[in-house]
């Protein structure tokens, strides 16, 4: 398998609200679909009902013509300190995800979204063995797009914590 762990990036933003109120926001998967430019549905597997380590929630999302759902296995549920996960094979996964939070000087809370691919199967993977010269910009592109979305959920936190109005879609 071609080695994608340099397919990474992390956003941040500053929320005018602490860092327990942030996290209960991050960590509310029923509204991840409606902050999440390709997430669409988002539930906990029973048993789970909360963030825990060791709990597993289902996404399902869209881009364009495709739509698949992965199983996601939470590795850090710290309240008011950081939420992470792995998609997939949690010793082998496809990517891992987090928030990270970090208390302000003025109450607030500087939050830290991001991701790194593998070293498991993944559809980028997939696009990329089957065409090993669009390396680049298969990885290159996906990574700017994961980038955006990241930075439109955050910005969609940032209005809920702080009451204002959320970004358009």
């Amino acid at each position: 398998m071609m080695d994608l762990s340099n397919m990474a990036a992390e956003v941040e933003i500053e929320i005018a609200a602490p860092p327990e109120v942030v996290w209960d926001l991050v960590t509310d998967l029923t509204q991840t679909p409606h902050r999440n430019l390709e997430t669409v549905e988002t539930s906990w597997v029973p048993p789970h009902d909360r963030a825990e380590v060791g709990a597993v929630f289902a996404g399902t999302n869209v881009m364009d013509e495709m739509r698949w759902t992965v199983e996601c296995h939470v590795t850090v549920a710290d309240r008011g300190q950081a939420f992470e996960w792995t998609v997939l094979d949690p010793a082998e996964p496809s990517s891992s995800w987090w928030y990270r939070l970090e208390p302000t000087g003025d109450g607030g809370t500087l939050v830290r979204h991001g991701f790194q691919h593998g070293p498991g199967p993944s559809h980028v993977r997939a696009f990329v063995e089957g065409d090993p010269g669009a390396e680049g910009a298969v990885v290159e592109g996906r990574t700017r797009m994961l980038e955006r979305h990241m930075r439109h959920t955050l910005a969609c936190i940032r209005a809920e914590a702080e009451g204002t109005e959320p970004p358009p879609r």
